[in-house]
C-alpha cells in the first residue's frame, strides 16, 4: 500500500484517495507505443542478421559445389595421355572427353544444371561449363587436339539468386 494513501476508515471499509492511484491513459498509450517501437525495430534487426546469414550458407555451399567440381577436372586433367585426336576426341566449349594415362575415358559435360563425369552428377547447381584450348602462345587452339597446350575450364553455379564463378588453368602433365 505504498502508493495508496489511505483518505479515512469509515465502519470497517478503506476509502483510498483516487488521485495518487496508477497510471493514466495517456501514459499506457506512450509505454505501449515505445515498447511497439523497439519491439519493431528488434525484429527487423533479427531478421536481416537471419537474411545475412542464410545468404552465406547458400554462397558458401556454390562454393563448395563449384570447387569440387573444378578441382575433381583439373586433377583429371592433369593427367590426359598425349596430345592426339584418339586421345583427345571431343573438345568443345561446353564437352570435353579424354584417355587419360590409365587408359580410362573420361567425359566431362553439363546438363540439367548439374557437372557431370561419365553420367555422374559431380556438382550440381550448375549453370555453365565453357572449355578453353589454348596452344603454348596463349592463342586459341581451334583446328586440331595436337596445338592445345592449356585447358581452361570456366565453371559457374547458380543457387538461389547467388552466382559463383570459378576459373582455372590446367596444363596436362605428359603434354610436351
Amino acid at each position: 500500500m505504498s502508493n495508496w494513501h489511505l483518505k479515512n476508515v469509515r465502519h470497517g471499509a478503506l476509502v483510498f484517495n483516487r488521485r495518487q492511484a496508477g497510471f493514466t491513459f495517456i501514459e499506457l498509450v506512450i509505454t505501449i507505443v515505445l515498447v511497439g517501437i523497439i519491439s519493431t525495430i528488434g525484429s527487423l534487426l533479427i531478421m536481416q542478421g537471419t537474411k545475412e546469414y542464410i545468404a552465406q550458407d547458400v554462397r558458401a555451399g556454390l562454393a563448395n559445389q563449384g570447387r569440387l567440381g573444378i578441382e575433381r577436372m583439373a586433377r583429371e586433367i592433369r593427367a590426359i595421355r598425349s596430345r592426339t585426336a584418339a586421345d583427345i576426341p571431343v573438345w568443345g566449349a561446353g564437352t570435353l572427353q579424354f584417355t587419360d594415362v590409365t587408359g580410362a575415358a573420361i567425359t566431362y559435360t553439363v546438363g540439367a544444371g548439374a557437372l557431370t563425369r561419365n553420367g555422374t552428377v559431380l556438382a550440381s547447381d550448375v549453370s555453365g561449363l565453357a572449355f578453353s584450348y589454348l596452344q603454348n602462345d596463349g592463342v586459341t587452339a581451334a583446328t586440331a587436339a595436337t596445338n592445345i597446350w592449356i585447358i581452361q575450364i570456366n565453371l559457374t553455379v547458380t543457387r538461389s539468386g547467388e552466382t559463383q564463378t570459378l576459373r582455372i588453368r590446367v596444363h596436362p602433365r605428359s603434354f610436351t
